[in-house]
């Protein structure tokens, strides 16, 4: 990759944002999901 000023960690530092990003954007889901059908939420939702 020779493009001027970009490097490899400005690459995985937008990766891990992308990724941070997508993983609450599918938890909102899922809260919304169970909230939509009335289910309590007691515990937290985890992915992993």
């Amino acid at each position: 990759m020779d493009v001027k000023g970009l490097s490899i960690s400005h690459i995985k530092s937008h990766l891990q944002m992308y990724r941070s990003m997508k993983h609450e954007q599918i938890v909102q889901g899922i809260t919304s999901t169970l909230l939509i059908h009335g289910h309590p939420l007691h515990c937290r939702v985890s992915m992993f």
